[in-house]
């Protein structure tokens, strides 16, 4: 999937790469982000299921901007979380079982966005703002005792995020730039692991810290 991610991105970024733009960024632009983001868990995530940082995410957002502080449009993404504990004997279904625990957290969110340019400006030379989002997150758990799967659900939670961020013009003269920030992500999950004492616990939900760098583009 990672392989994937990067051969998408790369293509997407060299086809981008060949427009030119005249103008800076205003109302009626359709820009393309495409960002790279680690991931931090944070609370229960962090504490029962991982507590290692994600260093596989990306992100890709189509937004349009219909006023010159406003931005709407849509984001996808994928964050990919993974750790193995130390091998350990774990009570699996009342038997005692030996094997290193290897637990595996990929989540794929499609969410709807705004952004708000608090300073606005056609051409100013750092333009910061807050983005609010919200949809839906495809969330693949996955724990693995040796070979054996003890714990695996595919589903679909309900994701909120909300972050600060500053777009950075290549030029005053072109929509096109960099981007970096950080965002807060919460995803409303409920599902049963075995966590690192080999016990069968619970965990309400998967928040995290994330930060992204990249780049936007002018559609049009």
């Amino acid at each position: 999937m990672k392989k994937v991610w990067q051969l998408m991105i790369l293509g997407v970024v060299m086809f981008m790469a060949s427009f030119r733009t005249a103008k800076a960024q205003e109302a009626g632009d359709m820009i393309l982000n495409i960002n790279y983001n680690p991931s931090f868990p944070i609370g229960g995530f962090k504490d029962n299921v991982i507590g290692k940082s994600s260093w596989k995410g990306y992100s890709g957002d189509i937004m349009y901007h219909f006023a010159d502080k406003w931005a709407a449009g849509l984001s996808f993404s994928y964050q990919g979380y993974e750790e193995r504990t130390p091998r350990a004997t774990y009570n699996i279904n009342g038997s005692d079982v030996n094997g290193v625990l290897n637990t595996s957290v990929e989540i794929y969110p499609i969410l709807a966005k705004a952004q708000f340019y608090p300073l606005g400006g056609k051409s100013a030379a750092i333009r910061p703002y807050v983005q609010l989002g919200t949809g839906l997150a495809v969330v693949d758990f996955n724990q693995y005792l040796g070979m054996y799967s003890t714990s695996h659900r595919s589903t679909g939670r309900f994701m909120a995020q909300g972050g600060i961020g500053v777009s950075i013009p290549f030029g005053k003269l072109t929509s096109n730039g960099l981007q970096l920030g950080a965002n807060y992500n919460y995803v409303n999950y409920d599902g049963r692991f075995t966590d690192q004492a080999g016990n069968l616990s619970k965990v309400n939900n998967l928040g995290s810290l994330s930060a992204y760098i990249g780049v936007h583009f002018a559609l049009r």
